[in-house]
């Protein structure tokens, strides 16, 4: 497969390579005594069962990140038929991308339910106050009435 330039094709690949690397460590590092370690080291203590939804979906952009740093190229880069190779990355892209959609609609989806919680608790102990309120207004708007009604009835 043609590329730019030989020396641009050596660049990219040693990024893509490093860029894999460190998403592998930060996936399955084991632990140090300084409290490091990676993501899927942490959580092998936890059951799967007891995950919440955003660790699985961090989980899963963690494993779609290694696909998304296109691990197969530098085959593509050596093969004869890289053709295929790059309509694959394509669609590892856009899987990936899809998967970071998918992960930000469940952020604000956990986002809106935090604040529609919050906000239902508060109005549940709001209307006993403004019923308080509305009621002492309207006691003292009432005698303001019965004047204005008495003079407007006197000659």
């Amino acid at each position: 497969m043609n590329f730019v330039n030989k020396s641009f094709t050596s660049w990219q690949m040693a990024w893509k390579i490093v860029f894999n690397i460190c998403t592998l460590l930060m996936m399955f590092a084991p632990s140090t005594r300084k409290g490091g370690g990676g993501y899927f080291y942490h959580l092998r203590q936890v059951p799967l069962k007891n995950w919440t939804d955003l660790q699985c979906w961090l989980g899963a952009l963690l494993v779609m990140l290694v696909i998304f740093n296109d691990p197969l190229f530098v085959i593509e880069v050596f093969s004869k038929e890289g053709v295929y190779l790059a309509a694959l990355y394509i669609v590892f892209l856009g899987a990936f991308l899809a998967t970071m959609m998918f992960f930000w609609l469940c952020v604000v989806h956990e986002a809106s339910l935090q604040v529609s919680t919050s906000e239902a608790s508060h109005e549940r102990s709001e209307p006993r106050a403004k019923r308080a309120t509305s009621e002492a207004s309207h006691e003292r708007s009432e005698p303001r009435a019965k004047r204005a009604t008495s003079e407007a009835s006197q000659p």
